[in-house]
């Protein structure tokens, strides 16, 4: 699944240890880091995608739940619809 592909780069939310920003501003916190296989702590970065080499993250970069796809709503993460039904359908295989 990818979220938005472009040439040899991927968009996807970036992640973050640390809980503030700069200014102080907290960050919102991953919910289930633990099921989605990331170390602690993970904090959403902003609103922001950026984008990744394809050769730097391979075939995977980790995993989603409801409640992550629900966070990156409420942060204001931009994504396409089909985007977004790609998430949903990768959370609900992950429960199988």
């Amino acid at each position: 699944m990818e979220l938005n592909a472009i040439g040899s780069c991927q968009s996807c939310p970036v992640l973050e240890p640390s809980s503030e920003c700069a200014s102080g501003e907290p960050r919102t916190p991953v919910p289930n880091r633990d099921a989605l296989g990331l170390d602690p702590p993970s904090y959403f970065w902003g609103d922001r995608l950026t984008n990744v080499s394809r050769m730097d993250i391979g075939d995977h970069i980790g995993w989603i739940d409801a409640a992550s796809i629900e966070s990156m709503r409420v942060l204001g993460i931009r994504l396409s619809p089909d985007a977004w039904r790609a998430l949903e359908v990768s959370a609900a295989n992950a429960l199988r």
